[in-house]
């Protein structure tokens, strides 16, 4: 199933995830262009994942990937699910962004959402 994940993303907001290697150890690589925020909009910057599957549950697996965005001074996570269902396939994530902030208000730099990610037409 794992396989399904290779491909080309794309999530509410017009962001590109392209999902590019699957390696034996349960880890993914990619790269990521954000359509928002302040990192270089037309860049794709490197991504690293990992997954894991329940054997019991072969339409799902649990996901988690990360990018550093550079010169923005700051790193997104997305955990959430890869779904296979009769609607076709999807990434439902949940995700935090921790950004380079003044040490005394550090929790100002914390900001969180959700994507959902198909795959691109």
């Amino acid at each position: 199933m794992e396989k399904q994940l290779i491909g080309v993303w794309q999530n509410q907001n017009g962001s590109q995830f392209k999902i590019t290697q699957i390696n034996p150890n349960g880890t993914f690589e990619g790269e990521y262009r954000t359509a928002v925020g302040k990192a270089d909009l037309k860049h794709f910057y490197h991504a690293n994942g990992t997954f894991s599957q329940n054997e019991k549950d072969v339409k799902s697996l649990v996901v988690c990937f990360f990018v550093n965005w550079g010169e923005a001074h700051s790193i997104a996570a997305w955990n959430g699910y890869f779904i296979q269902s009769e609607k076709g396939k999807r990434l439902s994530t949940q995700w935090l962004l921790a950004r380079s902030t003044n040490a005394l208000n550090f929790w100002d730099g914390i900001h969180a959402g959700h994507d959902e990610f198909v795959p691109e037409t």
